[in-house]
Protein backbone atom coordinates (compact mmCIF):
# COMPACT_ATOMS: atom_id res chain seq x y z
CA UNK A 1 0.00 0.00 0.00
CA UNK A 2 1.44 3.51 -1.28
CA UNK A 3 1.95 6.48 0.95
CA UNK A 4 -0.64 7.91 -0.64
CA UNK A 5 -3.48 5.52 0.27
CA UNK A 6 -2.94 5.33 4.03
CA UNK A 7 -5.37 7.18 5.97
CA UNK A 8 -3.89 10.36 7.03
CA UNK A 9 -4.60 11.58 11.13
CA UNK A 10 -6.17 14.70 10.92
CA UNK A 11 -4.97 17.51 12.44
CA UNK A 12 -6.80 19.10 15.76
CA UNK A 13 -5.90 21.84 17.72
CA UNK A 14 -7.27 20.79 21.12
CA UNK A 15 -8.61 22.84 23.74
CA UNK A 16 -7.54 23.58 26.75
CA UNK A 17 -11.49 22.53 27.93
CA UNK A 18 -10.74 19.41 25.87
CA UNK A 19 -7.59 18.67 27.22
CA UNK A 20 -8.21 19.13 30.86
CA UNK A 21 -11.37 16.94 30.76
CA UNK A 22 -9.13 14.60 28.88
CA UNK A 23 -6.46 14.64 32.02
CA UNK A 24 -9.45 14.40 34.34
CA UNK A 25 -10.77 11.29 32.97
CA UNK A 26 -7.35 9.80 33.24
CA UNK A 27 -7.40 10.98 36.93
CA UNK A 28 -10.85 9.76 37.32
CA UNK A 29 -8.87 6.12 36.43
CA UNK A 30 -9.28 5.91 33.00
CA UNK A 31 -6.66 4.13 30.71
CA UNK A 32 -4.42 6.85 28.74
CA UNK A 33 -4.97 5.03 25.98
CA UNK A 34 -8.79 4.16 26.15
CA UNK A 35 -9.41 8.11 26.59
CA UNK A 36 -7.14 8.89 23.66
CA UNK A 37 -8.98 6.45 21.20
CA UNK A 38 -12.11 8.21 22.46
CA UNK A 39 -11.16 11.24 22.01
CA UNK A 40 -9.24 11.15 18.66
CA UNK A 41 -6.24 12.63 20.08
CA UNK A 42 -2.65 10.37 20.46
CA UNK A 43 -1.62 8.97 23.56
CA UNK A 44 1.90 10.69 23.75
CA UNK A 45 -1.11 14.07 23.80
CA UNK A 46 -2.69 13.20 26.48
CA UNK A 47 0.60 11.62 28.12
CA UNK A 48 2.11 15.52 27.57
CA UNK A 49 -1.17 16.71 29.00
CA UNK A 50 -1.55 15.12 32.31
CA UNK A 51 2.13 16.46 32.61
CA UNK A 52 1.63 20.16 31.89
CA UNK A 53 -1.88 20.08 33.80
CA UNK A 54 -0.72 22.50 36.00
CA UNK A 55 0.05 25.33 33.69
CA UNK A 56 -3.16 24.26 31.53
CA UNK A 57 -4.97 25.06 34.69
CA UNK A 58 -3.55 28.57 34.96
CA UNK A 59 -4.33 28.89 31.55
CA UNK A 60 -7.76 27.30 31.64
CA UNK A 61 -8.76 29.86 34.83
CA UNK A 62 -7.13 33.10 33.40
CA UNK A 63 -8.70 32.51 30.08
CA UNK A 64 -11.91 32.10 32.18
CA UNK A 65 -11.57 34.96 34.03
CA UNK A 66 -11.30 36.88 30.74
CA UNK A 67 -14.13 34.96 29.05
CA UNK A 68 -16.21 35.98 31.77
CA UNK A 69 -15.39 39.72 31.96
CA UNK A 70 -16.25 39.98 27.92
CA UNK A 71 -19.41 38.49 28.83
CA UNK A 72 -19.97 40.86 31.73
CA UNK A 73 -19.39 43.66 29.56
CA UNK A 74 -22.06 42.23 26.74
CA UNK A 75 -24.55 41.41 29.67
CA UNK A 76 -23.91 45.15 31.35
CA UNK A 77 -24.79 46.57 28.08
CA UNK A 78 -28.24 44.43 27.14
CA UNK A 79 -29.52 45.51 30.39
CA UNK A 80 -28.63 49.00 30.25
CA UNK A 81 -30.33 49.56 27.21
CA UNK A 82 -33.76 47.52 27.88
CA UNK A 83 -33.27 49.70 31.11
CA UNK A 84 -32.89 52.48 28.56
CA UNK A 85 -35.70 51.21 26.58
CA UNK A 86 -38.28 50.84 29.09
CA UNK A 87 -37.93 54.78 29.94
CA UNK A 88 -38.74 56.10 26.52
CA UNK A 89 -41.56 53.33 26.56
CA UNK A 90 -42.58 55.01 29.80
CA UNK A 91 -42.01 58.54 28.03
CA UNK A 92 -44.20 57.39 25.33
CA UNK A 93 -41.47 57.71 22.91
CA UNK A 94 -41.30 56.35 19.76
CA UNK A 95 -38.19 54.40 19.13
CA UNK A 96 -36.80 52.84 16.11
CA UNK A 97 -34.74 49.71 15.96
CA UNK A 98 -31.96 52.12 14.30
CA UNK A 99 -32.49 54.12 17.84
CA UNK A 100 -31.55 51.07 19.61
CA UNK A 101 -28.50 49.45 17.68
CA UNK A 102 -27.03 53.30 17.64
CA UNK A 103 -27.86 53.54 21.23
CA UNK A 104 -26.33 49.78 21.88
CA UNK A 105 -22.87 50.23 20.35
CA UNK A 106 -22.77 53.60 22.40
CA UNK A 107 -23.31 51.78 25.41
CA UNK A 108 -20.86 49.32 24.75
CA UNK A 109 -18.36 51.36 23.75
CA UNK A 110 -18.75 53.67 27.08
CA UNK A 111 -18.04 50.31 29.23
CA UNK A 112 -14.95 49.44 30.23
CA UNK A 113 -12.54 47.49 27.95
CA UNK A 114 -11.29 44.14 28.76
CA UNK A 115 -7.69 44.09 30.41
CA UNK A 116 -4.69 44.18 27.36
CA UNK A 117 -4.23 40.63 28.10
CA UNK A 118 -7.73 39.75 26.92
CA UNK A 119 -8.76 40.05 23.42
CA UNK A 120 -10.67 43.28 22.75
CA UNK A 121 -14.48 41.90 21.28
CA UNK A 122 -15.62 44.17 19.20
CA UNK A 123 -19.63 44.52 19.01
CA UNK A 124 -21.21 46.18 15.60
CA UNK A 125 -25.13 45.82 16.74
CA UNK A 126 -26.09 43.98 13.70
CA UNK A 127 -29.58 43.60 12.50
CA UNK A 128 -29.36 40.07 13.70
CA UNK A 129 -28.60 41.07 17.10
CA UNK A 130 -31.40 43.73 16.90
CA UNK A 131 -34.00 40.58 16.18
CA UNK A 132 -32.07 38.31 18.73
CA UNK A 133 -32.76 41.09 21.52
CA UNK A 134 -36.01 41.57 20.63
CA UNK A 135 -36.65 37.64 20.68
CA UNK A 136 -34.66 37.67 24.42
CA UNK A 137 -36.79 40.14 25.97
CA UNK A 138 -40.03 39.85 24.26
CA UNK A 139 -39.97 43.79 22.18
CA UNK A 140 -41.73 44.35 18.79
CA UNK A 141 -40.37 47.37 17.77
CA UNK A 142 -42.13 46.97 14.91
CA UNK A 143 -45.44 47.02 15.93
CA UNK A 144 -44.86 49.82 18.47
CA UNK A 145 -43.30 52.12 16.06
CA UNK A 146 -46.48 51.87 14.15
CA UNK A 147 -48.73 52.37 17.12
CA UNK A 148 -49.77 56.19 16.96
CA UNK A 149 -51.24 58.70 18.72
CA UNK A 150 -54.63 57.97 17.83
CA UNK A 151 -54.47 54.26 19.03
CA UNK A 152 -52.93 55.19 22.22
CA UNK A 153 -56.07 57.99 22.75
CA UNK A 154 -58.41 55.64 22.08
CA UNK A 155 -56.68 53.60 24.41
CA UNK A 156 -56.76 56.27 27.14
CA UNK A 157 -60.86 56.79 26.67
CA UNK A 158 -61.82 52.98 26.61
CA UNK A 159 -59.46 53.06 30.22
CA UNK A 160 -61.22 56.64 31.14
CA UNK A 161 -64.77 54.58 31.19
CA UNK A 162 -63.74 52.10 32.98
CA UNK A 163 -61.96 53.99 35.98
CA UNK A 164 -64.99 55.90 35.88
CA UNK A 165 -67.26 52.97 36.85
CA UNK A 166 -64.20 51.47 39.14
CA UNK A 167 -64.23 54.96 41.51
CA UNK A 168 -67.47 55.59 41.32
CA UNK A 169 -67.92 54.59 44.72
CA UNK A 170 -65.52 56.82 45.93
CA UNK A 171 -65.08 60.54 46.03
CA UNK A 172 -62.38 62.61 45.05
CA UNK A 173 -60.78 62.79 48.48
CA UNK A 174 -60.61 59.53 48.53
CA UNK A 175 -58.57 58.73 45.09
CA UNK A 176 -54.98 59.29 45.08
CA UNK A 177 -52.09 59.09 42.39
CA UNK A 178 -48.43 58.43 43.29
CA UNK A 179 -45.49 58.75 40.47
CA UNK A 180 -41.92 58.87 40.86
CA UNK A 181 -39.57 61.72 39.02
CA UNK A 182 -35.93 62.45 39.06
CA UNK A 183 -34.74 65.66 40.39
CA UNK A 184 -30.78 66.17 39.80
CA UNK A 185 -30.90 68.19 43.31
CA UNK A 186 -27.75 70.61 42.63
CA UNK A 187 -28.09 71.40 39.46
CA UNK A 188 -27.99 74.75 37.43
CA UNK A 189 -28.88 76.06 33.55
CA UNK A 190 -25.87 75.01 31.53
CA UNK A 191 -25.33 78.57 30.78
CA UNK A 192 -24.69 79.83 33.96
CA UNK A 193 -21.39 80.57 35.32
CA UNK A 194 -21.88 78.61 38.42
CA UNK A 195 -22.65 75.41 36.11
CA UNK A 196 -19.86 76.04 34.54
CA UNK A 197 -17.57 76.14 36.81
CA UNK A 198 -18.74 73.25 38.07
CA UNK A 199 -18.13 71.25 34.96
CA UNK A 200 -14.70 72.04 35.42
CA UNK A 201 -14.19 71.15 38.55
CA UNK A 202 -15.43 67.44 37.26
CA UNK A 203 -18.56 67.65 39.12
CA UNK A 204 -20.57 64.34 38.68
CA UNK A 205 -24.54 64.74 38.51
CA UNK A 206 -25.58 61.44 38.75
CA UNK A 207 -24.01 62.27 42.54
CA UNK A 208 -26.61 64.28 43.04
CA UNK A 209 -29.47 62.84 41.68
CA UNK A 210 -32.27 61.58 43.87
CA UNK A 211 -35.31 59.83 43.12
CA UNK A 212 -38.73 61.13 44.40
CA UNK A 213 -42.19 59.55 45.05
CA UNK A 214 -44.90 62.31 45.15
CA UNK A 215 -48.50 61.51 46.17
CA UNK A 216 -52.01 63.29 46.44
CA UNK A 217 -55.89 62.73 46.17
CA UNK A 218 -57.72 64.14 43.63
CA UNK A 219 -59.43 66.98 45.12
CA UNK A 220 -56.08 68.08 45.88
CA UNK A 221 -57.19 68.23 50.19
CA UNK A 222 -54.48 65.79 50.73
CA UNK A 223 -50.38 65.66 50.02
CA UNK A 224 -48.43 62.98 51.53
CA UNK A 225 -44.59 63.61 52.72
CA UNK A 226 -42.55 63.61 49.09
CA UNK A 227 -40.48 60.19 49.56
CA UNK A 228 -36.80 61.19 48.84
CA UNK A 229 -34.60 57.95 47.56
CA UNK A 230 -30.79 58.61 48.10
CA UNK A 231 -27.98 56.70 47.35
CA UNK A 232 -26.82 56.20 51.71
CA UNK A 233 -28.62 55.39 54.87
CA UNK A 234 -27.47 58.74 56.31
CA UNK A 235 -25.47 61.25 54.59
CA UNK A 236 -23.14 63.31 56.37
CA UNK A 237 -25.30 66.41 55.60
CA UNK A 238 -28.08 64.62 58.16
CA UNK A 239 -25.65 64.46 60.86
CA UNK A 240 -26.95 67.19 63.00
CA UNK A 241 -30.61 66.10 62.45
CA UNK A 242 -32.82 63.43 63.02
CA UNK A 243 -33.91 61.52 59.67
CA UNK A 244 -37.45 60.59 61.27
CA UNK A 245 -37.68 64.67 61.81
CA UNK A 246 -37.15 65.71 58.27
CA UNK A 247 -39.76 67.13 56.38
CA UNK A 248 -39.63 64.37 53.94
CA UNK A 249 -39.40 61.06 54.09
CA UNK A 250 -36.21 59.69 53.34
CA UNK A 251 -35.15 56.18 51.83
CA UNK A 252 -32.09 55.02 50.42
CA UNK A 253 -30.30 52.39 48.32
CA UNK A 254 -26.87 52.48 45.98
CA UNK A 255 -28.16 53.44 43.06
CA UNK A 256 -30.66 56.17 44.18
CA UNK A 257 -33.83 54.53 42.81
CA UNK A 258 -37.53 53.55 43.21
CA UNK A 259 -37.69 49.88 43.76
CA UNK A 260 -40.16 47.52 44.71
CA UNK A 261 -39.25 46.74 48.02
CA UNK A 262 -39.29 50.52 49.05
CA UNK A 263 -42.92 51.05 47.19
CA UNK A 264 -44.22 48.33 48.92
CA UNK A 265 -43.16 49.50 52.38
CA UNK A 266 -44.44 52.93 51.62
CA UNK A 267 -47.53 51.37 50.72
CA UNK A 268 -48.08 49.37 53.87
CA UNK A 269 -46.98 51.68 56.40
CA UNK A 270 -47.08 55.40 55.14
CA UNK A 271 -49.94 55.32 52.58
CA UNK A 272 -52.68 53.61 54.19
CA UNK A 273 -52.00 54.85 58.06
CA UNK A 274 -51.94 58.40 56.59
CA UNK A 275 -54.71 57.81 54.32
CA UNK A 276 -56.90 56.23 57.30
CA UNK A 277 -56.03 58.98 59.05
CA UNK A 278 -57.05 61.77 56.58
CA UNK A 279 -60.28 60.04 55.88
CA UNK A 280 -61.28 59.70 59.74
CA UNK A 281 -61.03 63.39 60.13
CA UNK A 282 -63.36 63.79 56.94
CA UNK A 283 -66.06 61.06 58.68
CA UNK A 284 -65.02 58.97 55.50
CA UNK A 285 -65.37 55.34 54.73
CA UNK A 286 -61.60 53.93 55.22
CA UNK A 287 -61.66 53.03 51.75
CA UNK A 288 -59.56 54.45 48.70
CA UNK A 289 -57.63 54.05 45.58
CA UNK A 290 -54.35 54.87 44.73
CA UNK A 291 -53.44 55.40 40.84
CA UNK A 292 -50.24 54.56 39.49
CA UNK A 293 -48.27 53.50 36.46
CA UNK A 294 -46.72 49.86 35.32
CA UNK A 295 -43.25 51.30 36.33
CA UNK A 296 -41.48 48.72 37.20
CA UNK A 297 -40.93 49.48 41.03
CA UNK A 298 -45.00 49.25 41.08
CA UNK A 299 -45.84 45.09 41.54
CA UNK A 300 -49.14 44.19 40.57
CA UNK A 301 -49.14 41.76 43.33
CA UNK A 302 -49.45 45.12 45.83
CA UNK A 303 -53.65 44.44 44.66
CA UNK A 304 -54.03 42.14 47.36
CA UNK A 305 -52.46 43.44 50.30
CA UNK A 306 -55.45 45.25 50.91
CA UNK A 307 -59.48 44.89 50.70
CA UNK A 308 -60.16 48.60 50.96
CA UNK A 309 -56.80 50.39 49.47
CA UNK A 310 -57.28 49.03 45.84
CA UNK A 311 -54.47 49.99 43.34
CA UNK A 312 -55.21 50.37 40.02
CA UNK A 313 -52.36 50.21 37.06
CA UNK A 314 -52.76 52.84 34.09
CA UNK A 315 -52.25 50.94 30.52
CA UNK A 316 -49.19 51.03 29.25
CA UNK A 317 -48.69 54.65 26.51
CA UNK A 318 -51.49 56.36 28.22
CA UNK A 319 -49.02 58.02 31.46
CA UNK A 320 -48.51 60.66 28.49
CA UNK A 321 -52.01 61.60 28.50
CA UNK A 322 -53.77 60.28 32.14
CA UNK A 323 -51.31 60.51 34.55
CA UNK A 324 -52.53 63.25 36.71
CA UNK A 325 -48.90 63.71 38.03
CA UNK A 326 -47.43 64.40 34.50
CA UNK A 327 -50.72 66.78 33.95
CA UNK A 328 -48.10 69.57 35.39
CA UNK A 329 -48.11 68.72 38.94
CA UNK A 330 -44.06 67.19 38.74
CA UNK A 331 -43.32 70.16 36.57
CA UNK A 332 -44.67 73.00 39.03
CA UNK A 333 -42.97 71.25 41.41
CA UNK A 334 -39.33 71.14 39.77
CA UNK A 335 -40.43 74.57 38.73
CA UNK A 336 -40.74 75.66 42.47
CA UNK A 337 -37.87 73.68 43.26
CA UNK A 338 -35.65 75.93 40.78
CA UNK A 339 -37.15 79.19 41.59
CA UNK A 340 -36.22 78.50 45.09
CA UNK A 341 -32.64 77.89 44.61
CA UNK A 342 -32.33 81.09 42.60
CA UNK A 343 -33.88 82.65 45.35
CA UNK A 344 -31.46 81.92 47.60
CA UNK A 345 -28.95 82.79 44.95
CA UNK A 346 -29.81 86.07 44.40
CA UNK A 347 -29.78 86.44 48.62
CA UNK A 348 -26.54 85.59 48.80
CA UNK A 349 -25.08 89.44 47.53
CA UNK A 350 -23.97 91.57 45.31
CA UNK A 351 -20.56 89.77 44.36
CA UNK A 352 -20.53 86.51 42.31
CA UNK A 353 -18.07 85.05 44.96
CA UNK A 354 -20.57 85.18 47.65
CA UNK A 355 -22.59 83.28 45.28
CA UNK A 356 -20.29 80.58 44.46
CA UNK A 357 -19.75 80.39 48.51
CA UNK A 358 -23.22 80.43 49.09
CA UNK A 359 -23.63 77.18 46.24
CA UNK A 360 -20.94 75.02 47.51
CA UNK A 361 -22.21 75.35 50.88
CA UNK A 362 -25.63 74.30 49.35
CA UNK A 363 -25.99 70.64 51.14
CA UNK A 364 -28.25 67.93 50.91
CA UNK A 365 -30.29 69.24 54.13
CA UNK A 366 -31.07 72.09 52.27
CA UNK A 367 -32.16 70.44 48.89
CA UNK A 368 -34.43 68.54 51.30
CA UNK A 369 -35.79 71.50 52.64
CA UNK A 370 -36.61 73.16 49.40
CA UNK A 371 -38.46 70.06 48.00
CA UNK A 372 -40.37 70.21 50.70
CA UNK A 373 -41.38 73.65 50.25
CA UNK A 374 -41.83 73.19 46.66
CA UNK A 375 -44.43 70.56 47.13
CA UNK A 376 -46.03 72.74 49.56
CA UNK A 377 -46.33 75.26 47.08
CA UNK A 378 -48.92 72.96 44.77
CA UNK A 379 -52.07 74.14 45.04
CA UNK A 380 -55.13 72.61 45.36
CA UNK A 381 -56.22 73.81 42.01
CA UNK A 382 -53.29 72.60 40.59
CA UNK A 383 -53.52 68.68 42.41
CA UNK A 384 -57.00 69.04 41.05
CA UNK A 385 -57.53 70.44 37.77
CA UNK A 386 -54.51 67.65 37.04
CA UNK A 387 -57.28 65.05 36.86
CA UNK A 388 -59.16 66.28 34.18
CA UNK A 389 -58.17 63.92 32.00
CA UNK A 390 -58.31 60.62 33.51
CA UNK A 391 -61.40 61.86 35.55
CA UNK A 392 -62.96 64.98 34.34
CA UNK A 393 -66.18 64.49 36.60
CA UNK A 394 -63.43 65.21 39.58
CA UNK A 395 -62.78 68.74 38.19
CA UNK A 396 -65.31 70.09 36.08
CA UNK A 397 -64.02 73.73 36.37
CA UNK A 398 -60.75 73.00 35.53
CA UNK A 399 -58.75 74.30 31.98
CA UNK A 400 -55.40 73.66 31.03
CA UNK A 401 -54.31 77.04 32.22
CA UNK A 402 -55.53 76.31 35.67
CA UNK A 403 -52.34 73.64 36.31
CA UNK A 404 -49.25 76.11 35.90
CA UNK A 405 -48.36 77.78 38.82
CA UNK A 406 -44.83 79.11 37.79
CA UNK A 407 -43.72 80.85 34.42
CA UNK A 408 -40.49 80.57 32.31
CA UNK A 409 -40.39 83.91 32.66
CA UNK A 410 -40.80 84.44 36.27
CA UNK A 411 -38.36 81.65 36.46
CA UNK A 412 -35.75 83.60 33.90
CA UNK A 413 -36.09 86.91 35.86
CA UNK A 414 -35.02 84.90 38.96
CA UNK A 415 -32.00 83.56 37.49
CA UNK A 416 -30.83 86.63 36.22
CA UNK A 417 -31.27 88.78 39.47
CA UNK A 418 -28.41 86.18 40.61
CA UNK A 419 -25.31 88.31 40.75
CA UNK A 420 -22.74 86.93 38.40
CA UNK A 421 -25.25 86.78 35.42
CA UNK A 422 -25.19 90.01 34.16
CA UNK A 423 -22.16 89.38 31.53
CA UNK A 424 -24.59 86.22 30.53
CA UNK A 425 -28.09 86.54 31.00
CA UNK A 426 -30.43 83.37 30.58
CA UNK A 427 -33.28 83.16 28.32
CA UNK A 428 -36.02 81.25 28.56
CA UNK A 429 -34.75 78.19 26.19
CA UNK A 430 -31.96 77.95 29.08
CA UNK A 431 -34.90 77.43 31.68
CA UNK A 432 -36.79 75.19 29.51
CA UNK A 433 -33.60 72.98 29.15
CA UNK A 434 -33.33 72.90 32.47
CA UNK A 435 -36.82 71.75 33.68
CA UNK A 436 -36.14 68.98 31.09
CA UNK A 437 -32.83 67.80 31.99
CA UNK A 438 -34.33 66.90 35.22
CA UNK A 439 -36.53 64.01 32.52
CA UNK A 440 -33.18 63.08 31.11
CA UNK A 441 -31.93 59.43 31.41
CA UNK A 442 -28.60 58.64 32.99
CA UNK A 443 -25.39 58.86 31.37
CA UNK A 444 -24.42 55.50 30.20
CA UNK A 445 -21.80 54.36 33.04
CA UNK A 446 -24.70 55.05 35.35
CA UNK A 447 -27.28 53.19 33.40
CA UNK A 448 -25.21 49.98 33.05
CA UNK A 449 -24.01 50.27 36.65
CA UNK A 450 -27.85 50.26 37.60
CA UNK A 451 -29.01 47.96 35.60
CA UNK A 452 -26.04 45.40 35.68
CA UNK A 453 -27.45 44.02 39.04
CA UNK A 454 -30.62 43.37 40.47
CA UNK A 455 -32.65 46.96 41.78
CA UNK A 456 -33.68 44.54 44.60
CA UNK A 457 -30.09 43.16 45.19
CA UNK A 458 -28.43 46.53 45.31
CA UNK A 459 -31.29 47.38 47.37
CA UNK A 460 -29.13 48.59 50.76
CA UNK A 461 -31.67 47.57 52.90
CA UNK A 462 -30.65 43.89 52.26
CA UNK A 463 -26.92 45.04 53.03
CA UNK A 464 -26.79 43.94 56.13
CA UNK A 465 -27.61 40.26 55.25
CA UNK A 466 -24.98 40.02 52.61
CA UNK A 467 -22.27 38.13 55.40
CA UNK A 468 -25.12 35.49 55.80
CA UNK A 469 -24.50 32.49 54.88
CA UNK A 470 -27.63 31.11 52.44
CA UNK A 471 -27.98 28.28 55.23
CA UNK A 472 -28.47 30.92 57.78
CA UNK A 473 -30.89 32.59 55.35
CA UNK A 474 -32.75 29.44 54.12
CA UNK A 475 -33.30 28.92 58.03
CA UNK A 476 -35.12 32.22 58.26
CA UNK A 477 -37.40 31.19 55.67
CA UNK A 478 -38.38 28.40 57.35
CA UNK A 479 -39.32 29.74 60.22
CA UNK A 480 -41.25 32.67 58.50
CA UNK A 481 -43.39 29.81 56.93
CA UNK A 482 -43.42 28.17 60.45
CA UNK A 483 -44.87 31.65 62.39
CA UNK A 484 -47.43 32.27 59.04
CA UNK A 485 -48.60 28.68 59.62
CA UNK A 486 -48.31 28.96 63.45
CA UNK A 487 -50.93 32.54 63.03
CA UNK A 488 -52.85 31.18 60.50
CA UNK A 489 -53.72 28.14 63.02
CA UNK A 490 -54.19 29.79 66.60
CA UNK A 491 -54.71 33.48 66.11
CA UNK A 492 -59.23 33.89 65.77
CA UNK A 493 -59.03 37.55 65.11
CA UNK A 494 -59.70 37.31 61.49
CA UNK A 495 -58.64 41.20 60.90
CA UNK A 496 -55.53 41.07 62.76
CA UNK A 497 -54.27 37.59 61.65
CA UNK A 498 -54.89 38.48 58.01
CA UNK A 499 -52.89 41.67 58.56
CA UNK A 500 -49.72 39.93 60.04
CA UNK A 501 -49.82 37.37 57.57
CA UNK A 502 -49.55 39.55 54.95
CA UNK A 503 -46.67 41.16 56.96
CA UNK A 504 -45.00 38.18 57.11
CA UNK A 505 -45.83 37.57 53.70
CA UNK A 506 -43.95 40.45 52.77
CA UNK A 507 -41.32 39.80 54.97
CA UNK A 508 -40.87 36.37 53.30
CA UNK A 509 -40.37 37.89 49.77
CA UNK A 510 -38.25 40.24 50.83
CA UNK A 511 -35.57 37.23 52.55
CA UNK A 512 -36.53 35.18 49.50
CA UNK A 513 -34.96 37.90 46.82
CA UNK A 514 -31.96 38.14 49.43
CA UNK A 515 -31.77 34.17 49.35
CA UNK A 516 -31.94 33.86 46.18
CA UNK A 517 -29.73 36.84 44.98
CA UNK A 518 -26.90 35.13 47.46
CA UNK A 519 -27.02 32.00 45.99
CA UNK A 520 -26.33 33.10 42.87
CA UNK A 521 -23.75 34.94 44.09
CA UNK A 522 -22.40 32.15 45.46
CA UNK A 523 -22.42 30.06 42.27
CA UNK A 524 -20.73 32.80 40.78
CA UNK A 525 -17.49 32.99 43.28
CA UNK A 526 -17.47 28.72 43.48
CA UNK A 527 -14.36 27.46 41.77
CA UNK A 528 -15.34 26.32 38.36
CA UNK A 529 -13.00 23.83 37.32
CA UNK A 530 -13.68 20.93 40.18
CA UNK A 531 -17.39 21.32 39.25
CA UNK A 532 -16.60 21.22 35.52
CA UNK A 533 -14.53 18.10 36.13
CA UNK A 534 -16.71 15.87 38.53
CA UNK A 535 -19.47 16.56 35.89
CA UNK A 536 -17.49 15.87 33.28
CA UNK A 537 -16.28 12.56 35.38
CA UNK A 538 -19.83 11.41 35.71
CA UNK A 539 -20.45 11.33 32.20
CA UNK A 540 -17.71 9.61 31.36
CA UNK A 541 -16.95 7.66 28.79
CA UNK A 542 -19.75 8.80 26.75
CA UNK A 543 -18.00 9.08 22.73
CA UNK A 544 -20.53 11.93 22.55
CA UNK A 545 -19.29 14.25 25.35
CA UNK A 546 -17.68 17.31 23.31
CA UNK A 547 -17.14 20.38 25.39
Amino acid sequence: MSLKDKKKRSLKAWSLEEKLAAVARVRAGESITGVARNIGASPASVCEWKKIEGKLREGFAMRRQQRVFLLSRYEQMEEALLFWFQQLRKENLPISGQMVQDKARKIYNSLPAPSSSAKSESFTASSAWLSRFEVRHGLHLASEQEENVSTNMALAETFKEKFARCVSEYTPDQVYNADETGLFWKKMPNRMFISKEESVAEFKASKERLSLLLCANAVGTDKLKPVVVGNVKCPSAFNKVSISHLPVLWRYNSKARMVQTLFDDWFLHTFIPHVKEFLHSKNLAEKAVLVVDNATAHCHGIVEYSKNFKVIFLPAHTTTFLQPMDQGIIENFKRFYTRNIFHRLALAGEQADAVRRLWQNYTLKKAVYDISHAWDEISQSCLNGAWRKLWPQCSPLSDEDSVWQVSTQELVAFANDVSGSEKNPLAAEDIEEHIESHRKEFGAEDVAHLAVQSEELEDDYSSDLKSASVAKLKSILSLLIQLQDTVADYDLCIERRDGALKELKLLESQYYQVYNDKKIIESKDDNFFPVYCSQLVERAPSPSLSL
